[in-house]
């Protein structure tokens, strides 16, 4: 069980970073287009 556990966390963090660097980078791109504000 404890075995199971240390494989679903480490899953879970692996997916969990791809999917946090994915959305910075889509906030990144919105933001420099000027979708929130458009002030640069």
């Amino acid at each position: 069980m404890k075995r199971f556990l240390e494989k679903s966390v480490s899953y879970t963090a692996r997916h969990l970073i791809f999917f946090i660097s994915a959305v910075l980078l889509l906030a990144a791109f919105v933001y420099g287009c000027g979708g929130s504000g458009g002030s640069g």
